[in-house]
């Protein structure tokens, strides 16, 4: 046992320095102005693309086909910044870490940030397109120029539109290469003010978070719900909730409640399975302060998103930390059972839907605190209100506390 505390004591001190460079590291070089401090012979276009540069701004237009045009360094950590000017007939885009050796689409061999005035799409305005879903920024003039920022620390991304984080992942695709810019088949885009500066490493050279806590084996699972009965779980609210075969049945009523756990957690793995019809509504609070005994609210603690409505536009759909990070929208099958994953460590909170990351953020010190486990039977709120149903089945928690 000696052994096994040890171990888990050292990967997780391992996980939080990490966590801790990576927040805390500063800039080991100043900003370096894209456009003023280069020539024409260090941008390189591929594909039918052609740009030009005047009073700082940069202007690239498209012919046959979409292009890139790529600054001809090679950046591991570093942080960008930009204005961007994209009418809203046409799309652009951000390219980071893009091998050196040009092999394979930007977005896919190294990552691509997606700059489209369309909501309505799976990766909107701020994407890391296909692995992180940015948060929707409705206010957006898309007839204005608009500011984008890139951060990369170490597996550790984030973008931010008009100085607002919308997107935050963790992901080891591509630790460095080259920064470009998208232009749309026949379309035209522009940059202005773009400067750059490279960051000290991070040292985040341990396994990611998810990752560690699935492959530990030091640490038991412990089942949350008991065949037949809720001992273990206290109500708040109207909802109504039984038990039979092992398989929890939430109804809201028509104002709604949770399921508290009595036990308190803060660096945890939970799993389980849930189904649920089309526009019902539920989700898994985590760390509910106890002393709150009346009430679960986003105050008192996280919210990890089961509800779907209108599609794309959806803001905090299935899979999402309501209000710091969105979910890919559509990523369950209703009235179907479905898996989720959510992993919690410090200040770090991570989620998997039928087994893809669906969210993923780093909270206020404020939600950085053990707390109960709470299961939701909400109301429809963006459909009349009306009374809602959820089931639960095979959860188990594994703790790192």
């Amino acid at each position: 046992m000696k052994t096994h505390f040890a171990l888990i004591m050292a990967g997780m001190l391992l996980i939080a320095s990490c966590a801790d460079n990576t927040e805390k590291k500063t800039s080991s070089a100043e900003w370096k102005e894209m456009i003023h401090s280069s020539t024409s012979d260090d941008w390189e276009t591929i594909g039918d693309v052609a740009f030009e540069s005047a009073d700082n701004t940069l202007t690239i237009t498209g012919g046959n086909e979409d292009g890139w045009l790529f600054y001809n360094q090679t950046f591991g950590d570093f942080a960008l910044e930009a204005d961007f000017l994209v009418d809203g007939e046409n799309t652009s885009g951000i390219a980071f870490r893009y091998p050196a050796s040009r092999k394979g689409n930007p977005a896919y061999s190294g990552y691509k940030v997606v700059i489209d005035h369309n909501l309505d799409q799976q990766n909107p305005l701020g994407s890391v397109y296909n692995v992180a879903r940015a948060k929707s920024l409705k206010g957006t003039n898309i007839n204005d120029w608009n500011k984008i920022g890139i951060e990369t620390r170490g597996d550790h991304l984030k973008v931010m539109i008009n100085d607002t984080l919308v997107t935050e992942v963790h992901d080891r695709r591509s630790n460095e290469g080259l920064i470009g810019f998208l232009v749309q088949k026949s379309g035209s885009v522009q940059f202005r003010n773009i400067r750059v500066r490279t960051l000290d490493a991070s040292g985040n050279d341990g396994p990611q978070l998810e990752d560690y806590m699935r492959s530990n084996d030091a640490q038991t699972w412990k089942p949350m719900i008991e065949p037949d009965n809720l001992d273990n779980w206290s109500q708040v609210g109207e909802a109504s909730w039984k038990i039979k075969d092992g398989v929890i049945h939430g109804y809201s009523n028509e104002k709604g409640g949770f399921l508290v756990h009595k036990d308190e957690y803060q660096n945890f793995y939970l799993k389980f399975r849930f189904k649920i019809a089309h526009e019902h509504n539920s989700g898994i609070f985590i760390r509910h302060t106890p002393e709150d005994v009346d009430e679960v609210t986003t105050d008192n603690a996280i919210e990890c998103n089961i509800y779907d409505h209108d599609g794309f536009l959806h803001e905090f759909s299935t899979g999402a930390i309501v209000p710091f990070a969105r979910a890919w929208s559509k990523m369950i099958d209703f009235e179907e059972w479905n898996d989720m994953e959510i992993f919690a460590f410090e200040d770090h909170i991570c989620m998997y839907v039928n087994g893809r990351k669906s969210s993923e953020a780093h909270l206020p010190p404020a939600f950085n605190k053990k707390g109960n486990i709470c299961i939701q039977g909400g109301i429809q709120v963006f459909n009349s209100n009306l009374p809602s149903a959820i089931y639960i089945r095979d959860m188990y928690v594994k703790s790192f506390d």
